[in-house]
């Protein structure tokens, strides 16, 4: 290698090794004194990305955590007001079983009757006045009747969104109003579902004839009017069978059907109760009926053979046909309409809907409901991170004693029927609760769970590891100081060349 004067080029190695290796101890440096592998992008992108999202997870685990506390919070909130409610309603029963007794006076049962209203005043008291963070618990505001609704499927011939109320106006006319109607499967044409607020209510328009059918849909009525009140009505030609399906004037549900009037009909034992929603199923499969309400079959019949026909004049919430029998009207709302072209066995409607009586899965949400939605996960995908908390009503008039009196001896002895079922309603509540509360805490142990291994996985991506960055460190000293060493030296070799030319 020649000597020259003009380059330094062993100065300038020596400096470009500094440089490196000074920046390489500046790294690590700054990584042991932060504790974090990744303080820039510079240092990973990838892993910087990858940090982020793992930090925002935790930390909006962990508010999820709080939530669910919060809503542990509110159940215990109403479950302690119902515990004051089972101790009011268990003095009544024996307030009655009292005044039932024909060892008592009317003047007696008067001071007994006394008693017994002033219990139901204060169950109506807390109904109306237990809350939590200004919310009203146990008045019916957060009151739900819930069931997993099932996929759309293959055998579905439509979906329709009906969030609408068809009302009586003028005894000759409806008026009705949608929110929003959506054509989703299985339907030749856009136009076979029509929603006409003029003079039919919610109609279908298609042509579907077969010895199988499912009708689904949810209900909530607003009164009882003393008429009957229309859910669903098809017509039919000659030789198939029409069918209907109504609320009578009492509020029961009834199912009436024939090839041209209506000479059968059944009566369901259950009657729905007011300004809740409420799911009727019906199957028809080769002239057997059968009907749920809620998920318990309230209906199973088996009257002839004949294939019922859906052609163009099918109706929800209106009856064209008054001249069969009263004047007719749906007074509520309804929503999530759908129709399936077979029939499912009976086990298989529990199976198929996963329902069990008016048991809340707190899977799905219905319409116009003001329920409490316990939020946990990090995303909005409903199985996996929220669901809906439905606390129902401790009112007198739910519990069905609003009217009960003891101040007679027959009187008495109805309210003890009333009260045993109020107890149970009550007691289906506490018991929603507590497995609600239940799977809240389950919730909490895996999140936090979930939790902590994400901020494990998130320190192998973003942690220092001290023993690997410290014998790092030591290197990069080591050869920073060597490399300082060097370019001194090199700085000083073009002196050699001064010296040949001195001679």
């Amino acid at each position: 290698m020649a000597l020259i004067i003009n380059h330094n080029l062993m100065a300038m190695n020596s400096a470009r090794n500094l440089s490196a290796h000074y920046g390489a101890m500046s790294t690590s440096i700054q990584r042991l004194s932060s504790g974090l592998r990744i303080n820039s992008a510079a240092d990973d992108a990838a892993g910087l990305a990858v940090r982020e999202l793992m930090r925002s997870d935790v930390s909006t685990l962990n508010q999820g955590i709080r939530n669910a506390n919060d809503a542990i919070s509110m159940i215990q909130t109403a479950d302690g007001a119902l515990q004051i409610v089972d101790e009011k309603l268990i003095r009544m029963k024996e307030l009655a079983e009292q005044a039932a007794t024909g060892t008592y006076t009317s003047d007696q049962r008067i001071i007994i009757d006394s008693e017994f209203q002033a219990m139901k005043s204060e169950i109506e008291r807390i109904a109306q006045s237990t809350e939590f963070n200004g919310t009203k618990l146990l008045n019916g505001d957060l009151t739900r009747i819930e069931t997993t609704k099932n996929q759309l499927s293959d055998d579905m011939m439509f979906n329709l969104d009906f969030n609408g109320t068809i009302n009586d106006t003028s005894g000759n006319g409806y008026t009705s109003t949608s929110t929003g109607t959506s054509f989703v499967t299985g339907v030749e044409g856009s136009s076979a579902i029509e929603f006409n607020g003029t003079n039919s209510g919610l109609t279908t328009d298609f042509g579907m004839t077969g010895d199988k059918f499912t009708i689904q849909f949810w209900f909530n009525t607003n009164s009882l009017t003393g008429q009957e009140q229309q859910l669903f009505t098809s017509n039919a030609p000659s030789g198939k069978r029409r069918y209907e399906i109504q609320l009578n004037s009492a509020g029961n549900i009834e199912v009436w059907y024939s090839n041209s009037v209506y000479t059968n009909h059944y009566l369901s034992p259950t009657m729905p109760s007011l300004n809740n929603w409420h799911l009727v199923t019906n199957t028809y499969d080769n002239g057997q009926y059968r009907l749920y309400l809620d998920g318990d079959e309230v209906i199973s019949s088996n009257n002839g053979t004949g294939n019922v026909a859906f052609l163009a004049d099918t109706y929800f919430g209106y009856d064209p046909f008054q001249a069969v029998h009263a004047y007719e009207r749906f007074d509520g709302s309804m929503d999530d309409v759908r129709i399936y072209d077979k029939a499912l066995s009976p086990d298989a409607i529990k199976d198929y809907y996963d329902v069990s009586g008016d048991v809340s899965l707190l899977q799905d949400s219905t319409p116009d409901i003001n329920d409490i939605t316990v939020h946990f996960g990090t995303g909005n995908k409903k199985e996996e991170d929220y669901y809906n908390v439905g606390i129902g009503s401790v009112s007198t008039d739910n519990l069905g004693i609003a009217s009960t009196r003891i101040d007679t001896q027959e009187g008495a002895e109805n309210a003890l029927e009333s009260l045993n079922q109020a107890i149970v309603k009550k007691d289906k509540i506490r018991a929603n609760l507590g497995a609600t509360q239940n799977r809240l805490e389950n919730t909490i142990s895996n999140i936090q769970t979930q939790a902590e291994n994400l901020h494990a996985a998130e320190s192998q991506i973003s942690d220092t590891d001290v023993a690997e960055e410290m014998t790092s460190f030591v290197k990069e000293q080591i050869l920073t100081q060597a490399s300082v060493a060097m370019l001194a030296q090199a700085n000083s070799l073009p002196k050699m060349a001064l010296q040949i030319i001195q001679g």
